[in-house]
């Protein structure tokens, strides 16, 4: 198996794991990374809503974890009294974000390596899972603001579900 190259001239970086085997032995291992370490120096300035209106759109992998971490850290350092709600909601937004990140990495890679093609249509579809959700439950597309309001999204989480199922189906 030979590991594709990672992706490090766009501004999200990637990182480069690179093996050595003698056998069945790996006998040397090496990650480098490229992802910038300065990139929040875009937020010095700004005030608590904007810098983090941005921090999604610094990261195109992780967005949502992102997010949400920054949204955590910034509630604890006003001293915010944390809504169960909104955390629970932000971490199902996260744990949703990783499955479909790795749905379409297997989805992507698998076909090539099994010799099948790819049907674009069920990547395309993976898309939705985590703006739909994340509408449903933040109809004030207030997510990751110190001040936001949850809604009930159980139909739609049900829904999207559903939806990833039966892409493995």
């Amino acid at each position: 198996y030979a590991p594709r190259a990672a992706n490090t001239t766009g501004i999200e970086g990637g990182l480069v794991i690179a093996l050595a085997r003698q056998g069945d032995r790996i006998t040397q291992a090496s990650i480098t990374s490229t992802r910038p370490v300065g990139a929040s120096r875009v937020l010095h300035g700004k005030d608590t809503r904007k810098a983090l209106s941005m921090v999604p759109l610094l990261f195109g992998v992780c967005r949502h974890a992102q997010a949400s971490v920054a949204a955590h850290a910034v509630s604890l350092a006003h001293g915010d009294a944390l809504d169960p709600a909104v955390t629970r909601a932000r971490e199902v937004l996260v744990a949703v974000e990783t499955v479909r990140e790795h749905a379409m990495r297997i989805l992507q890679e698998w076909p090539e390596f099994l010799g099948e093609e790819l049907d674009p249509r069920t990547v395309r579809g993976l898309g939705t899972l985590v703006p739909t959700l994340e509408a449903a439950w933040f109809p004030n597309r207030d997510a990751y603001q110190r001040a936001a309001q949850v809604a009930d999204g159980r139909d739609a989480l049900n829904e999207e579900l559903a939806k990833l199922e039966s892409v493995f189906q």
